[in-house]
């Protein structure tokens, strides 16, 4: 179907684009539809043999991707461009893979990633535009002030243990995270979260966007950020903000990881 040359057991690296309303998450399950069991799927129609693609983060169900980024291995000689067509060809029309491109040898989309960018998308209007309903969450509880939740996010930054933000069934070792930006703006009906760090926890962002949003409705203080770090207990902070508002921006490496073989 594809010809061309590439080295046995060839790295790939993909970005993956999609819209997480349809499905049960990226990671494959017993009982739903993921977004990596349908690339694994139409990897083995078209290499004819099982293959598993490991992504940079598990993005739970109802989250979209702007830059998710995965990898697998190739056999076998193969065309990307040609893999690439062919692979979007048997996809479904709410996921794309972007980019595919060989990869430094023993690059890993997850162990190599340095730090991840998502966005969350806040209505302030009474309904969305149809074209932006799928992308955005809406809140009950009356107006927002922007300033009051602005100061309260600066407390959230730096390294700190976010286990009050953590979500149940979570397995991690540590719930320490760096969180270097967080941005708030509002764009006509739009309130925009901008959020980077060098790893975020299950739901801590959709769990940190509620919180902050009870902020700026006076239920809390600003000031009371330091406090709920402090003790650790998801049962001290908000509510866990709608799926729909979440998006995987972007996933950063380090130089070595973004070299190409």
């Amino acid at each position: 179907m594809v010809n061309g040359l590439m080295n046995p057991e060839s790295t790939l690296r993909m970005i993956v684009a999609y819209v997480g309303t349809p499905f049960s998450g990226w990671q494959i399950q017993p009982n739903g539809d993921t977004i990596q069991e349908r690339l694994e799927t139409a990897l083995a129609r078209l290499l004819r043999q099982s293959t598993h693609v490991t992504g940079a983060g598990r993005t739970d169900a109802g989250v979209h991707a702007r830059g998710q980024v995965a990898h697998f291995e190739v056999p076998r000689a193969q065309v990307v461009e040609d893999l690439r067509r062919a692979l979007n060809s048997l996809l479904p029309k709410e996921i794309r893979v972007e980019k595919l491109t060989r990869a430094r040898p023993g690059f890993h989309a997850r162990n190599d990633a340095t730090g991840k960018h998502y966005r969350y998308l806040l209505l302030a209007a009474r309904k969305a535009s149809p074209f932006m309903a799928p992308f955005v969450a809406r809140m009950s509880g009356g107006p927002l002030e922007l300033a009051r939740m602005r100061e309260a996010g600066r407390q959230l930054l730096g390294e700190h243990d976010f286990a009050a933000f953590c979500g149940a069934g979570s397995a991690v070792r540590s719930t320490c995270r760096r969180l270097t930006r967080l941005e708030i703006v509002r764009r006509g009906d739009t309130i925009i979260f901008d959020m980077e760090g060098n790893g975020f926890l299950r739901h801590q962002i959709r769990n940190m966007v509620g919180t902050l949003v009870e902020v700026g409705q006076g239920k809390r203080a600003p000031l009371s950020m330091t406090a709920l770090l402090r003790t650790r207990d998801r049962q001290q902070a908000g509510a866990t903000a709608p799926a729909s508002g979440l998006c995987l921006m972007q996933v950063h490496y380090g130089s070595r990881a973004e070299g190409r073989s």
